[in-house]
Parts: structure tokens; C-alpha cells; sequence
């Protein structure tokens, strides 16, 4: 047992935060939030590149630190800083720098920030391209249809069982641990979006139904649920939505919009890529219906939320609703093929009293569900509760335990000859 409550955070990133080309971007920047909120210091390192999109830290009172992979400089910042908490951002992170952290700081607390589970996006993404040609127009949303089984989920789920505590952002993906793989609850925390809500959003007249006009698609175009989506829509979806709504336009936003993405601007159409959206939320209250088309994925989505937060309802498959509302009552209309996706588009256009309940019910699942006090609370709250208890946490977990010790060595040696061949061919 520890004496003190931590104090001190470092964050190792897959990649530098951008906020404005993902909804992982501020993920980060919220989790981040959270711990400098409750009066923690954070430090953040990433061995990717920067760009010109990625957040300047010094904003967020945040230090940080380049680094190299398979180099002993990270040993050196993780004896400088002496974190309580090292978190990693996705699993790849935490095979890369665990045994680092093992080997240094041996009672910081380990936390793993999934994002998303990577293994179900991309056995979703396997079985998309295989039913695509058998079954173009329908969403396969069960799971017997899915390889569980991967290299990827034994990755992750080994990740998740070496650390001490794994943050799940979606409701699906965290009962999905705990009755198919058998995961400790214990490990595990839900831990949503963190998002503001105002009460005023409701009264609030730009929001009104008669204000709002044309459809509105958005996502980083680098995600490749997304592109799938944007391919749906421009050869499927909205040919016949706008046969139905000639008056109507489709304006396609997301980071990193490259030539192939441009190639599919058709003014004749109405169909209009606009590229990366700055000030979002004025953008969205100017739109009547979100397309969220998504045939594969995992986690929660960001275009969805970012709707709700501005009075903006959707039209999503089953894989863009999942684990984002719980029971509430879903704000727009959830289809899992191309008929009924491109009715519900329609309907919800052109029917008030539907837009507008679907409009409220948005609104509750962000007050309700991802409210930003009630996640953050719960969050410090049960990090304070294991770093108190750390040794026996990790006692009960025999699992992790000796997925540790077997993995550090094999990644430790591997890591360390890179570092060695490195210098050597620098001498």
C-alpha cells in the first residue's frame, strides 16, 4: 500500500493529439484535462513526428518530450519525471514502452487508453470485405460472424491484462471484455466521452428545425471506416435521397482529404467535399441531418457526439450507434441497409416533429451519459482507488502478472538488440 494519492502523469503517445482532425484527438486532450483538473502534473512523449495540425501543449500546461523508439533515452525521462501514472495511448504503445516503464518506475500505475478495440474494428473490416460482394447494402452487426480470435485481439487483450487498469470509451466494447474474454471488471473502467452540456442548447434558436438545411458528413478520411462510408454514400446512398430532396446538397468534411477523396466532389450532384472543418460547432448548426453511414468500426463516434452537443441529429448504422447511448432513446434513426438508410435520411429531413425528439433525445445522452464532471469524477476517482491498493491490485491479477514477466523478457531483448544494432551502425 502506497502512503499518498499520485500526483504526477506521463502520457505516451501513439501520435502528437490533434484535436481537430479526430475524435481520438480529443480523447486525449479531455483525458489529459482531467488529470491536470484534479491538480496532477502531466508530461506527454511521442516518438511520432509533429505536424502542423498537432495541439501546442504548452496551452494545456502540459511538458513535452520527443522521443526515439528502441532507445535507452526514454529509460533517462522516465528517471527524470518519476511518474505515479504512465498511461499508454493504445496498445501498440504499451508493448513498445511497458517494460521500460517495468524497469524503471516498477510502482507507477500502468493505464492503457484503448481508443477503440482495435482487433474488433479490423475483424469487422475483414468481414465487411468479404460479404461486400455477396451482400453490398446490409450491415453484418452480430458477432458470429466475426473472428474473435486474431493476432490482433491476442495483442490487445494481453495489453489490457499487463496493465493495472484499461479505460474503455464505449458500453459494447467493455461487456464485450467481461463475457467473452473473461476479463477482470476490476481492469477495466468505462470512461466516455468527457463533453460539456448546456441547458440553454435547447432554447437555443439556431438550433431550430426551420434554420437548418442540407446533409452533412464528416470524418478523418485517413480512418478507413470513414472512407468506406464516403464510398457508400456518394455510389448508393445519396443518389436517391437526392432524388427525393433535389433541393438538397451533401457536404462532405475530414482531415487529410487526399486527391482520391477530391476526385469524388460532383457539383452536378450536389455531392461537395469541403475538406477540414474549422469551427465545428458553428459548421454543425447550420446542417438538418448527419449521415453516419458506417458498415465497420468500433469504439464511440465523434461526428456523432459533436452532433448531438449542437443540435444536430443522425441518421447511423448499427456499428455508428454502438455503445454510445445506452438505453436512452437513440437521437435520429439507426438502419442497417441501404433502403432503410436512405428512408430514414428523408424522413428525418422532412419531419419536424421527428427531427425535433430526435434532437432532445441527443442532447439527454450527452447530459446523461457523457457528462464531463460525472466521467472526470468517476475517472480520478477509481485511479486514486488502485494506486492506493496497487500491490494487491496487482496480486489478484496473476494473469497479468505473468504475461509480464514472460513478454518484458522477449520485448526487452528484441528492443535492446535494435537499440544495439542502431549504435553500431552509427559508429
Amino acid at each position: 500500500m502506497t502512503n499518498s494519492l499520485p500526483r504526477s502523469v506521463l502520457y505516451i503517445g501513439h501520435v502528437w493529439p490533434e484535436s481537430s482532425s479526430s475524435a481520438a484527438g480529443y480523447r486525449s486532450i479531455d483525458l489529459i484535462n482531467a488529470f491536470i483538473e484534479n491538480h496532477f502534473k502531466v508530461s506527454f512523449c511521442s516518438a511520432a513526428t509533429q505536424n502542423e495540425f498537432s495541439e501546442n501543449l504548452r496551452n494545456f500546461r502540459i511538458d513535452s518530450y520527443p522521443i526515439e523508439l528502441n532507445s535507452h533515452q526514454f529509460n533517462e525521462l522516465l528517471a527524470k519525471l518519476q511518474p505515479d501514472i504512465v498511461i499508454f495511448d493504445r496498445f501498440m504503445t504499451e508493448e513498445q514502452y511497458a517494460w521500460r516503464v517495468d524497469e524503471v518506475v516498477p510502482n507507477a500505475l500502468k493505464i492503457l487508453d484503448t481508443i477503440d478495440l482495435h482487433f474488433l474494428r479490423r475483424t469487422r473490416q475483414t468481414a465487411h470485405k468479404k460479404y461486400l460482394h455477396t451482400s453490398p447494402n446490409e450491415i453484418q452487426v452480430g458477432l458470429e460472424h466475426l473472428n474473435l480470435q486474431t493476432e490482433d485481439a491476442i495483442r490487445e487483450i494481453a495489453a489490457i491484462l499487463r496493465c493495472d487498469l484499461s479505460l474503455i470509451i464505449s458500453s459494447f466494447e467493455y461487456e464485450l471484455l467481461i463475457s467473452h474474454f473473461n476479463i477482470n471488471p476490476d481492469l477495466l473502467t468505462y470512461c466516455p466521452f468527457m463533453l460539456k452540456h448546456s441547458e440553454t442548447n435547447s432554447t437555443d434558436q439556431v438550433n431550430v428545425f426551420e434554420k437548418r438545411k442540407d446533409f452533412i458528413q464528416i470524418g478523418n478520411f485517413l480512418h478507413a471506416p470513414n472512407w468506406d462510408a464516403l464510398l457508400w454514400t456518394k455510389q448508393t446512398l445519396w443518389p436517391k435521397i437526392r432524388k427525393t430532396l433535389p433541393q438538397s446538397e451533401c457536404h462532405i468534411y475530414g482531415a487529410y482529404c487526399s486527391d482520391k477523396v477530391k476526385q469524388l466532389h460532383d457539383e452536378k450532384n450536389a455531392f461537395l467535399i469541403k475538406g477540414r472543418a474549422y469551427q465545428l460547432p458553428d459548421l454543425m448548426k447550420k446542417y438538418r441531418v448527419n449521415l453516419a453511414p458506417l458498415r465497420f468500426g468500433a469504439g464511440i463516434k465523434g461526428k456523432i457526439a459533436d452532433g448531438y452537443i449542437n443540435g444536430l441529429p443522425n441518421v447511423t448504422t448499427s456499428i455508428g450507434a454502438e455503445g454510445m447511448c445506452g438505453t436512452l432513446n437513440w437521437g435520429g434513426i439507426i438502419a442497417d441497409n441501404a433502403n432503410s438508410f436512405i428512408e430514414g435520411a428523408i424522413v428525418l429531413y422532412q419531419n419536424k416533429l421527428k427531427w425535433t425528439k430526435a434532437q432532445q433525445d441527443g442532447f439527454k445522452c450527452i447530459a446523461t451519459i457523457h457528462n464531463e464532471k460525472k466521467v472526470k469524477a468517476e475517472l480520478i476517482s477509481k485511479v486514486n482507488q488502485i494506486f492506493y491498493q496497487l500491490k494487491a491490485h496487482r496480486q489478484a491479477n496473476f494473469l497479468g502478472t505473468m504475461l509480464n514477466y514472460h513478454t518484458n523478457q522477449r520485448t526487452k531483448y528484441m528492443s535492446r538488440w535494435i537499440e544495439e544494432k542502431n549504435k553500431n551502425q552509427m559508429d
